[in-house]
């Protein structure tokens, strides 16, 4: 009877190693699919943004980490806020509270957020902004414990007051797969955001 129970338990045992290591290679194969998705997404919409980026802008600069085409058109008044980094088990940038008056285009020019006076916003908060404004405003580095950590923004210092920009960004950058509002889904955006106030 003993061995019976043992063979019992090393059996079961077998059983739930063998069920946790098919449970990580599901995770491992839908990540890697998600990844090929969001991969191909990006190539498929990459020429129509140089297009769209030469046809528009004055001087477009290409952030080849993420494929969006940037342009500053009005530079920082001041230095009023500083960026920082701070640690909670990982380092994150502090997200900003700004004030901007912006607009969201769909590429053929039809305009689906924004307006003419200025709106509050948390960069990098919980209010469901495109990750590619975080590019936008955030500096390209910060310092961290006298180490500096790339931050992944397009300019030397990040967006301030006083601050124009404007940017064409894949879908994967915005609101990917998901139509919301007058967006459809797998929809490029042209933003133009212009700083009114940071804090």
């Amino acid at each position: 009877m003993n061995y019976f129970i043992k063979f019992l338990s090393i059996t079961s045992l077998i059983a739930v190693i063998f069920s946790s290591c098919n449970k990580s290679d599901d995770f491992d194969n839908e990540y890697y699919k998600e990844q090929q998705r969001l991969d191909s997404t990006l190539n498929a919409q990459k020429n129509v943004l140089k297009t769209y980026a030469e046809e528009n802008f004055t001087t477009p600069i290409l952030d080849t980490a993420t494929g969006i085409w940037w342009e500053l058109l009005e530079e920082n008044e001041n230095d009023t806020y500083t960026y920082n980094l701070a640690y909670a088990g990982f380092l994150y940038v502090v997200p900003p509270t700004v004030k901007v008056i912006f607009s969201g285009e769909l590429l053929n020019g039809v305009q689906v957020e924004g307006g003419t006076e200025p709106v509050e916003k948390i960069v990098g908060g919980s209010q469901g902004l495109p990750l590619a404004w975080q590019y936008a405003f955030y500096p390209r580095t910060l310092s961290y414990d006298g180490i500096s950590r790339t931050v992944g923004g397009f300019t030397p210092k990040g967006l301030k007051l006083g601050a124009k920009i404007q940017f064409v960004t894949s879908s994967v950058w915005a609101y990917d797969n998901v139509a919301k509002g007058n967006i459809p889904a797998d929809s490029p955006l042209h933003y133009t955001i212009e700083v009114t106030e940071i804090k």
